[in-house]
């Protein structure tokens, strides 16, 4: 598990996997307050 900023589009994108796939499951994205002030954050 990696603890930086660009794990969020990648949780967003695994996230969409699975619901255009229609399987059924969870993506989780751990993330710190220094996260939020990336584009990364709100651009996903």
């Amino acid at each position: 598990m990696a603890s930086w900023p660009g794990v969020i589009p990648i949780a967003v994108g695994a996230g969409l996997g699975l619901r255009l796939r229609g399987a059924e499951g969870m993506v989780f994205c751990f993330f710190g307050d220094g996260a939020l002030g990336r584009g990364c954050y709100t651009k996903a």
